[in-house]
């Protein structure tokens, strides 16, 4: 069936307590739910963010082109990147359109959005990796996929628009990015409350009526992405007030709630992936969600909901959100330590293949350019979005003519916020343990 790879996604997983803003510091914004795995088992995965692999010597580059970018790969292991990212330059600001895996010593186009309307392309000029995208544009994008196979850049820019009004954001360019910029301080201050947790694959982020999921099946694949994760949903509940709250118990059954409507689920396959590799399983009845899949293992798993049932925010909210916080560290607190002792050989071992690669970072990217020029211009004929029946084997072209891939990544820039970021979890697991 379809919907086994999403069974095994969701399969095993434990949702984590209600995790607040306490001090009221940041008021009306989220509630975020870690999501951890039943266990930590084996090493870290052979992949990379592409932001880390970015600083490792891959290149992003300008291809004269709104719908892509050029992605090279010089390294020996495979680059993920994500749904909705944002990469930046002395361009126009893009974001992409859904995950990809990029293979080793491979050069390849990357299927993008232009979220900078106002600023025109510039060819050969490189790209950085910065935030993910607001949920609302995610949402949209994703319903688009599902729906039509494509997304139209005219509703991508109208999105982009009707955001940095809500958020009441002036931009010359109309670049999305400009909400990120005005509202850093508070994000910071925010990713400061909510580390992310040894061991946690994925957080449930509550915003007024909207409940926003984000799975990965590797920690390392979401701690690394964790801030832009993170502020995705932070800079929508920032953007705009609501007087409503999801309840904690209602939040918890939203996972068992996403399985519904899987056995229905759409594949769209980007050409160049004859294997299946990268594929993208979009369904939604209740719920809105998509999952990436490749070689025959799901990598990450982003959905929406709105339940039916919602609260009132306000004090008895807070003592609900207290109350269910306080019960599941009285009955986890230890199982929590034990994840964090299980998760800290493979995170060293995933931080220390980092930092190898950035102190070489130049010499990879002397192989990217050769890798690059040896590649030649990308074949289009090959390049766009399929839709594949996974049980006859044929495919029709849906979105023809246009380049694709996809690829994206964010995360925390330098090896060292491995340990900054880890010492804020063990703070806050130090707090909660003595509550």
């Amino acid at each position: 069936m379809r919907d086994h790879i999403i069974k095994a996604a969701l399969e095993g997983v434990r949702m984590g307590p209600p995790l607040s803003d306490r001090e009221g510091r940041l008021p009306h914004v989220a509630v975020f739910y870690p999501i951890f795995p039943a266990s930590i088992q084996g090493g870290p995965p052979p992949i990379l963010t592409l932001s880390d692999g970015r600083d490792g010597g891959a290149l992003i580059e300008e291809v004269s082109c709104e719908d892509a970018v050029r992605i090279t790969n010089p390294l020996n292991v495979s680059l993920y990147g994500g749904e909705s990212e944002c990469i930046v330059g002395q361009t126009q600001n893009r974001a992409l359109k859904h995950d990809v895996l990029i293979p080793p010593q491979t050069s390849r186009y990357a299927l993008v959005n232009c979220v900078e309307r106002g600023q025109p392309t510039r060819h050969g000029k490189r790209f950085n990796v910065d935030a993910v995208c607001p949920w609302t544009l995610r949402l949209d994008k994703m319903r688009q996929l599902a729906r039509d196979g494509r997304i139209e850049q005219g509703r991508v820019w109208e999105q982009v628009e009707v955001f940095l009004r809500r958020a009441k954001v002036s931009s010359p360019t109309l670049d999305l990015c400009a909400v990120f910029e005005r509202r850093n301080p508070e994000i910071s201050q925010a990713l400061r409350s909510f580390p992310c947790l040894p061991g946690q694959v994925g957080v449930m982020s509550a915003v007024g009526p909207n409940l926003y999921l984000d799975l990965f099946s590797e920690p390392e694949m979401l701690e690394r992405r964790f801030h832009g994760i993170l502020s995705s949903a932070l800079v929508e509940g920032l953007a705009g007030f609501s007087d409503v709250r999801v309840p904690p118990d209602v939040a918890r059954r939203a996972l068992e709630d996403l399985l519904k409507g899987a056995e229905h689920s759409r594949r769209l396959r980007p050409r160049f992936s004859s294997r299946g590799d990268g594929d993208l399983l979009m369904w939604g009845s209740e719920a809105t969600a998509t999952a990436f899949v490749s070689g025959g293992k799901w990598r990450h798993l982003a959905a929406h909901r709105t339940p039916e049932r919602l609260v009132a925010g306000g004090p008895e909210h807070a003592r609900d959100l207290d109350e269910a916080r306080r019960q599941y560290f009285s009955e986890n607190r230890e199982w929590l330590w034990a994840m964090r002792d299980a998760y800290a050989p493979r995170r060293k071992t995933y931080g220390d293949r980092i930092a190898d690669l950035s102190a070489s970072a130049a010499t990879w990217r002397m192989q990217a350019r050769a890798l690059r020029q040896a590649a030649g211009p990308l074949p289009g004929h090959r390049i766009g979005i399929e839709e594949a029946d996974p049980e006859s084997g044929t495919v029709t072209a849906i979105e023809p003519g246009v380049l694709a891939s996809v690829i994206a990544d964010q995360a925390s820039q330098v090896s060292a916020s491995f340990s900054t970021d880890l010492l804020r979890a063990e703070t806050l697991l130090d707090r909660l343990k003595m509550e």
